[in-house]
């Protein structure tokens, strides 16, 4: 129940400087903005939004600009699926700001002595390829190299290489893992017992799916596009 109001309140929320209150111990900065939920979200609209002071009124202003008679969208931030899932209820399709994210434990380097991976929050695989900071992560993989790199010094390019190389095989483990084609089947087996209500909500997870494959395999190019140079 507290995580469901805490989503039902979190996500019709807007940032608003205000006075601190006694009664609170952090700052006062959420405001509670029901109707922008009336508002959808396109991850390539651009607005300008706050609180007008001069008016009293928290105004919203698309600079794109919206035509007469079509729906108007904002933007509710630069949001994976993943996170547009969890938190509203929908992905978005052709979303350049979706990711995969790499589980700690699956970068964990063998040598006890080496300093944990970064947040899992930045180990991510997008269209692009790997993300900086798992990169990184899998450089310190080497029980050899890890202290060395952590002061600074630069990497070689047969180290960077073997680095690439760690990442496209475990893209190629995520890709070809069968936790993932098990969600296929899981998913298609519930759709045929479900009723439309739940069917709907398990084609937006099918469809999180099906990108989370096609990212990994956009990834999987780059990678050997990389290794290739």
């Amino acid at each position: 129940a507290l995580r469901w109001a805490w989503c039902s309140i979190n996500t019709r929320s807007v940032f608003m400087d205000r006075p601190s209150s006694s009664f609170l111990s952090g700052p006062d900065n959420y405001a509670l903005a029901p109707f922008l939920d009336l508002l959808n979200h396109r991850p390539d609209v651009q607005v300008k939004a706050g609180f007008n002071r001069t008016t009293g009124c928290y105004e919203v202003r698309s600079i794109s600009g919206v035509q007469r008679y079509h729906q108007a969208f904002i933007n509710y931030g630069c949001h994976d699926n993943q996170r547009l899932l969890l938190e509203y209820g929908f992905v978005s399709s052709c979303n350049p700001h979706s990711v995969i994210y790499v589980e700690e434990d699956v970068v964990r380097s063998p040598c006890h002595h080496c300093p944990p991976p970064p947040s899992r929050r930045n180990l991510t695989l997008s269209d692009e390829g790997p993300s900086w900071r798992l990169l990184t992560a899998l450089r310190l993989l080497s029980p050899q190299r890890w202290r060395t790199l952590l002061l600074g010094q630069m990497v070689s390019d047969e180290e960077e290489q073997r680095s690439v190389q760690t990442a496209k095989t475990l893209c190629e483990h995520l890709f070809q893992s069968h936790s993932h084609l098990e969600r296929f089947v899981q998913i298609s087996h519930l759709l045929q017992q479900s009723e439309r209500p739940v069917r709907e909500q398990l084609q937006v997870v099918g469809s999180l799916r099906r990108e989370e494959r096609c990212i990994l395999g956009n990834c999987l190019e780059v990678l050997k596009s990389a290794l290739e140079i």
